[in-house]
């Protein structure tokens, strides 16, 4: 088979996923121990909607990480962008 992998039964965005979840699993129980929070999570940690969690990534109040397709947030640096916005 010459080292190659042969997929059958799965799509490329089902595989990208998977790889994904696994990959967010791994972040989440590195030694940092930091949370890992997707967008919907982070809205309600900070109570606010979706779209001005959107706004505040766009306009760099919270960084938001790529991975996978998929928008996350660390929860210690929502924590350490909320001290900086109170000063």
């Amino acid at each position: 088979m010459d080292g190659k992998l042969i997929l059958e039964g799965i799509t490329a965005a089902a595989l990208i996923d998977m790889i994904a979840d696994v990959v967010v699993e791994k972040l989440q129980s590195s030694k940092n121990e930091d949370v890992l929070m997707n967008r919907e999570e982070t809205a309600k940690f900070l109570r606010i909607g979706l779209s001005t969690l959107s706004r505040w990534t766009s306009e760099g109040r919270v960084v938001s990480h790529g991975i996978g397709g998929k928008v996350y947030y660390y929860k210690s640096e929502i924590e350490n962008a909320m001290e900086t916005l109170k000063v």
